[in-house]
């Protein structure tokens, strides 16, 4: 049940990550977060597409991915397509001029969620369909040796991990994709070296 109405709650969602929020709100599901935060940004999207020639065919209800700044939660991001799926669109929370535009051809989920990822941001919504995409990505797409020393793609694997993203969920209901137990790409050595070689990358991005 969406808790958009409630004017307290929503204060809290747009000044808190998802884990804060919960842990404050501990009666409130990780479902009714995402139903309430998945209709906040269907809104904004919304919002401002509707005067903006750029962003006329824009698909509101294909929001695929939502990514928020740890530090500053208020620095939110949110992923859309068109109408026919041939661009992808991240959009700003806090800017809503800023926008980037990706023809589908060119689109890679290293420049929309594993850079950003490693940079210090989390995940504050993402659409059960792109999880399959992401294992056929990672498990395929790179060398696991790349995979495990990848702050921002092990970050997205401890995620699925924590919220029942599983191998065998997964293959029950993709069967026409391929790819791998992501499970198998997770470095268990260092749970801290996230937090290590995310500090280092933030230093060297601005030099």
């Amino acid at each position: 049940m969406s808790f958009i109405d409630d004017k307290e709650k929503m204060r809290d969602l747009e000044n808190m990550t998802k884990e804060d929020f919960l842990k404050s709100y501990s009666y409130i599901t990780p479902e009714e977060y995402d139903e309430t935060l998945l209709e906040y940004m269907k809104g904004f999207v919304s919002y401002i597409c509707k005067d903006s020639v750029e962003l006329e065919d824009v698909n509101v209800d294909s929001i695929n991915l939502v990514i928020r700044d740890e530090k500053n939660p208020k620095d939110m991001y949110v992923l859309v397509s068109d109408n026919n799926y041939d661009r992808a669109f991240l959009l700003s929370v806090l800017n809503s001029k800023k926008v980037e535009t990706t023809p589908e051809w060119d689109f890679s989920y290293a420049d929309y969620l594993y850079e950003p990822l490693a940079e210090g941001f989390s995940i504050a919504y993402i659409d059960e369909s792109v999880h399959p995409v992401l294992w056929e990505d990672i498990t395929c797409g790179y060398d696991r040796e790349d995979v495990l020393e990848d702050a921002g793609m092990q970050k997205y694997i401890k995620y699925c991990m924590d919220n029942g993203i599983t191998f065998e969920k997964l293959v029950k209901e993709n069967t026409s994709l391929n790819f791998e137990d992501l499970y198998d790409f997770y470095c268990h050595k260092n749970e801290a070296s996230f937090e290590n070689r995310t500090m280092k990358k933030s230093k060297e991005k601005e030099r």
